[in-house]
């Protein structure tokens, strides 16, 4: 009987637990780390593509603004603009002897040509009015996407 019993036999392969334990420990935690530092590198890139975004968001407003106001020139004549979100009413009461001064320079320019019969008080101002509600009709598309504009810009800005 060779060996029949199982307890007789004796392994001769070097087995240490301890070791291959703390081998794989190590790999584990090597593994953990690039993990994290994975992460931060990730987080890092997103939060820098998101300030990218916002900047290239605010550049690109900026950039639509300019080129509104230099479509219509002379946006800064108080005169000839209204301001945002003003009335027409409210534009032409601030504004009126702008306009009843052109109306009249016109008139004069006119009547250097032809001959006109002088207009009263209350027709310069009918007429006063209607120029300035053909500019307020003018601006208006452009004043309100202004606004709309400066108002995302704000926005941007208060979410930096």
């Amino acid at each position: 009987n060779i060996h029949d019993d199982d307890d007789s036999y004796i392994s001769t392969a070097s087995t240490n637990m301890d070791d291959e334990d703390d081998d794989s420990d190590f790999d584990l935690d090597d593994i953990d780390e690039v993990k994290v530092e994975d992460d931060i590198e990730a987080k890092a890139a997103r939060k820098a593509a998101k300030k990218e975004k916002k900047k290239k968001a605010a550049n690109s407003i900026r950039q639509e603004m300019l080129d509104l106001k230099a479509e219509l020139g002379d946006l800064d004549d108080t005169n000839r603009t209204p301001n945002l979100n003003e009335a027409m009413a409210e534009f032409y009461s601030r504004t009126s002897e702008y306009w009843i001064q052109q109306l009249i320079d016109t008139k004069q320019l006119a009547a250097t040509t032809a001959t006109i019969e002088p207009l009263s008080r209350k027709e310069m101002k009918r007429e006063a009015f209607a120029f300035a509600q053909e500019r307020y009709e003018e601006l208006r598309p452009v004043l309100e996407r202004l606004n709309e504009l400066e108002s995302r810009q704000r926005e941007a800005e208060e979410g930096s």
